[in-house]
């Protein structure tokens, strides 16, 4: 009984290796086209860094999104700081991306300053 509920496991962690090289190797294929490309892909390589909590990296790209003008990284950049992912905890960084995000019309950057604790 014991084989067999090893087995089950032996098998469900190699799938789960296998998504995470396949995501692994998506994501280093984005990161060469986007290490200085639109900033949309900057914001596409963050998300997948992000999804396979490689969150310095993530926080890097959206950071090089943001700063390029993409609300969506500033946004993400925003609940970085607010969770302290890939960053120092910092409610003020939080906010400010939230403010620049939200003037751009963001409503998930809306929504989290609506929510955002007061100082």
């Amino acid at each position: 009984m014991s084989e067999t509920r090893n087995a089950k496991l032996s098998e469900a962690t190699k799938s789960e290796v296998k998504e995470q090289k396949e995501a692994i190797i998506k994501a280093s294929t984005l990161y060469d086209k986007a290490h200085n490309g639109p900033s949309g892909t900057q914001f596409e390589v963050g998300v997948k860094f992000y999804n396979i909590k490689s969150e310095k990296l993530a926080f890097d790209f959206f950071k090089k999104a943001a700063k390029r003008g993409n609300a969506k990284s500033m946004n993400r950049l925003g609940e970085m700081y607010f969770h302290g992912k890939g960053c120092i905890r910092s409610l003020s960084r939080a906010k400010s991306w939230w403010e620049r995000s939200a003037e751009l019309g963001n409503q998930k950057a809306q929504n989290n300053l609506k929510s955002m604790p007061i100082e």
